[in-house]
């Protein structure tokens, strides 16, 4: 359970989550500890917990404010290669989790759900 995933669990990220979502992703196994492995029922738990991590630190209040400000720059960017007439044919932006979640909540599409 959780606690053999304590220290993981203190953390303002819970890396724990990242491996179990790998998991669900290319049908792996989840990881064990000493007291057993991780099953779907603590993956949901875990995932519940990433959530709400989400929700608190981009999708709402002081999150949603800063979310807000910190992707202000990228955004904007984005949008004036969309309005310029001069705009080349292609452009990919890539990000990861912690761009496409502020960048999701700034743009008001944000479903306070962990984007891995």
């Amino acid at each position: 359970g959780l606690q053999d995933f304590g220290p993981y669990m203190k953390t303002v990220d819970p890396a724990i989550a990242d491996v179990t979502y790998t998991a669900l992703c290319d049908d792996g196994d989840f990881p064990c500890g000493p007291g057993g492995c991780v099953n779907a029922v603590f993956q949901q738990e875990l995932e519940g917990l990433y959530n709400g991590k989400w929700t608190s630190q981009f999708g709402e209040g002081d999150g949603l404010k800063g979310s807000k400000l910190l992707m202000y720059p990228l955004i904007k960017e984005v949008f004036s290669l969309m309005a310029s007439d001069s705009r080349p044919r292609f452009t990919l932006f890539t990000g990861r989790d912690l761009v496409i979640g502020p960048v999701a909540s700034a743009l008001g599409f944000f479903d306070n759900r962990w984007p891995p």
